[in-house]
C-alpha cells in the first residue's frame, strides 16, 4: 500500500537536534504503514550519521540518504526525489512536531486531496504565529487567491504538498539561502487547489546561531537579490493578467523588505555594492503594481543611504 505521507528531514551537523525532531514524529505511535521518514544526511561531519542509523534500525519506515554536503536546498531536493508518499512534508532538523501531528496531516491529505495543505505552527513556549491567516478552514482556494487573501508565511514546513503535483511542475528548490522566500510563492501560485487547516502541527525552534541568522548583512542581501531575480523571472513568464502581477508583486516586495532590513545593517561600502546589484527595475515594477507607498519610501531611502 502506498504511504499517505513522506516526511523529509534534512540533516547537517545536527547531532544535538535530530533526536527530539524524530522522536516527535513517533511520539504518539502513528500507524507506520501510513507514512515514511526520509532522512537526508547532507555531508555531516559530527555524529549525525550514527544517530540517524539508530533510528533506521529501530523503525522500518525510516529511509536514509547520504550525500556530500550540498546545502539545504539540494538536500531537500534529494529527499523529494527519494519520497514515495502521496504527500511530502519537509521539516527542519532542529524543530519538532506537536502531539498527533502525523495522524492529522495524513488525514488532511486523505480528506482534502488539495495540491497544497497549509496549517498553523507554534513556538516552543506555545505561542502561535503572530501573522494572521484569513483563510476559512477547509475551504478550497486557488493558489493565486490564497496568495492574495493574506501575506502567507514562507517557511516550507507550513505546507504539505501533493507529490504528483510537485513532480509534474518540477517544483524543486533553488540553491540559495532564503530559499523559502522564493519557493513558497512559486509553489502556491502554481497550485490549482490550496486548503488551510488551523491545527498547530509544527514547533519552530528559532535559534540565533542558525545559518539564516549568522550570515553577514551583505551576504543576506545578495542571497535575497538572487531570490528577487528568480521571482521576477517567474513573474515575467507566468503572470499574464494585471491581477496576477499585483498578487505576485507582493512577494517580490517581501524579499525586497529583507534587503532593506539587512541593508540598514551593512556598512557604507557594502550599501554602495548593494545599490549596484539590486534589480531596481523589478522593484519599481512591483511597487507600481501594488501601489505601495511603504516600499516606495524604502526604495528611496535605500538608494540615498
Amino acid at each position: 500500500m502506498r504511504k499517505q505521507l513522506s516526511i523529509v528531514v534534512t540533516v547537517y551537523n545536527g547531532e544535538r537536534f535530530i533526536a527530539p525532531c524524530i522522536d516527535s514524529i513517533y511520539r504518539d505511535h502513528p500507524a507506520l504503514e501510513l507514512f515514511e521518514v526520509v532522512v537526508v544526511n547532507d555531508g555531516s561531519t559530527d555524529g549525525s550519521a550514527a544517530v540517524i542509523a539508530g533510528y533506521a534500525s529501530r523503525y522500518p519506515n525510516v529511509k536514509v540518504v547520504e550525500q556530500e554536503n550540498r546545502g539545504l536546498s539540494e538536500a531537500r531536493n534529494t529527499g523529494i526525489r527519494a519520497c514515495g508518499g502521496r504527500y511530502i512534508w519537509c521539516i527542519d532538523q532542529d524543530d519538532w512536531l506537536t502531539e498527533g501531528a502525523v495522524a492529522r496531516v495524513c488525514a488532511y491529505g486523505e480528506s482534502a486531496g488539495a495540491d497544497v495543505i497549509d496549517f498553523a505552527f507554534e513556538y516552543p513556549d506555545g505561542r502561535p504565529s503572530a501573522q494572521a491567516n484569513k483563510a476559512v478552514e477547509g475551504r478550497v482556494y486557488s493558489g493565486s487567491a490564497y496568495l492574495d487573501l493574506h501575506l502567507v508565511e514562507s517557511p516550507v514546513w507550513h505546507y504539505c504538498v501533493k507529490r504528483s503535483f510537485l513532480l509534474e511542475h518540477g517544483l524543486f528548490y533553488y540553491p540559495v539561502v532564503h530559499e523559502d522566500t522564493l519557493y513558497t510563492p512559486v509553489l502556491l501560485f502554481t497550485a490549482a487547489t490550496v486548503v488551510y487547516r488551523c491545527d498547530s502541527n509544527y514547533v519552530y525552534n528559532f535559534r540565533e546561531n542558525s545559518l539564516s541568522t549568522s550570515l553577514a548583512a551583505l551576504s543576506h542581501c545578495r542571497y535575497l537579490v538572487t531570490v528577487m531575480q528568480q521571482l521576477e523571472a517567474f513573474r515575467s513568464v507566468r503572470c499574464h493578467s494585471w491581477s496576477d502581477r499585483r498578487i505576485y508583486s507582493k512577494y517580490l516586495l517581501l524579499a525586497f523588505s529583507g534587503v532593506y532590513y539587512y541593508g540598514k545593517q551593512a556598512n557604507r561600502a557594502d550599501r554602495r555594492t548593494l545599490r549596484r546589484e539590486l534589480p531596481a527595475g523589478a522593484v519599481w515594477r512591483a511597487i507600481a503594481y501594488t501601489l505601495s507607498v511603504k516600499y516606495l519610501i524604502a526604495m528611496l531611502q535605500l538608494r540615498i543611504r
